[in-house]
């Protein structure tokens, strides 16, 4: 570059005519660099320019805890004497099966009472919550009980009675292991439905009649 100003001052002070002086080329290393040399700095601005920075995407919610069905209550439990299991519903969804031991004995209606162990069958209502009941007459303890039918409860039987779970074994009550007889006291609302379910399986002859109009006897004959 410097080479050919020099050679064009020179025709210039000289007089010389420009058409007839013959001007050596530039190689074409210096062709290329004073071509293009501030190209690449305006691509690279043009660029930064018209590229933005990608955004970032925002991150979905954590789901809450709250959504899982440990935070359920339970609206309906039902029993089943026949199959020795308990189902605890919220509306028509199950949210745990339990297996228990009803009583070892016959199975009467609400309106009949029997001296011994039996079970009732109907339709009953959590009425009373006690987490460390003991029976009285039994002096059995009775932890996370709830009576649902005179003495009767759900609640949770002492360690070397599991082996008996599924099968009937209780003077009256629903027994249950120690872990799901918490759940359901901590689910299960005073007032819940309780459901029994079952045939009947006394006969009228050797039944007691029930004089109780609220279906809530002495509580420390429960077990």
């Amino acid at each position: 570059m410097i080479q050919k100003l020099t050679l064009l001052l020179v025709v210039i002070l000289s007089g010389c005519d420009w058409g007839k002086v013959a001007v050596p080329p530039l190689p074409p290393q210096e062709l290329a660099s004073s071509m293009y040399v501030s190209e690449p700095a305006l691509l690279s601005s043009s660029a930064s320019e018209q590229t933005p920075a990608p955004a970032k995407m925002a991150q979905p919610p954590l789901l809450s805890q709250s959504s899982s069905s440990a935070s359920e209550q339970v609206t309906r439990i039902v029993v089943s004497i026949s199959e020795q299991t308990l189902l605890a519903y919220s509306g028509d969804k199950v949210l745990r099966r339990v297996t228990v031991s009803t009583a070892d004995g016959p199975t009467l209606s609400t309106g009949q009472d029997l001296e011994g162990p039996h079970n009732h069958v109907g339709c009953f209502n959590v009425y009373k919550k006690d987490a460390d009941h003991v029976s009285g007459q039994y002096g059995s303890p009775m932890p996370f009980s709830m009576f649902f039918w005179k003495g009767h409860a759900i609640h949770a039987t002492e360690p070397h009675l599991y082996a008996k779970l599924g099968s009937p074994a209780s003077h009256g009550c629903v027994r249950t292991n120690l872990e799901d007889a918490q759940w359901l006291f901590e689910r299960t609302p005073l007032g819940t439905p309780v459901i029994v379910e079952g045939p009947i399986t006394q006969s009228a002859s050797k039944q007691k009649p029930d004089r109780s109009n609220q279906g809530r006897a002495d509580l420390s004959r429960s077990d």
